[in-house]
């Protein structure tokens, strides 16, 4: 093995947190819709197996300067695999740390 080659996905604006502190406040649309993807990401990681170690809004990004920018949840280096009903975990394979949940 020569070379390692990491691609990652560009987010230009930023963690969620600057965000609101740069806005200073959200109508009630564009705060529903940020709640949402909030709410959702861990559903929909629950249903993948997927255990994330923490959602908080540094752990979540967008996707550009836009108003209407997608939010995306970073940071899964810490996850695991899990099973309903088994307390044991697996760590999560490399190649899926890259997938978009």
């Amino acid at each position: 093995l020569e070379n390692v080659h990491l691609v990652t996905e560009l987010c230009e604006d930023g963690e969620l947190f600057d965000r609101i502190v740069v806005r200073g406040h959200y109508t009630e649309r564009a705060a529903a819709a940020v709640a949402r993807t909030i709410t959702e990401t861990p559903r929909s990681c629950d249903a993948n197996g997927v255990m994330h170690q923490v959602f908080e809004p540094d752990k979540f990004l967008f996707a550009n300067k836009k108003v209407n920018s997608a939010l995306k949840a970073i940071d899964f280096g810490n996850s695991v695999f899990f099973k309903p009903g088994n307390y044991g975990y697996d760590t999560v394979p490399n190649d899926l740390l890259s997938k978009q949940i």
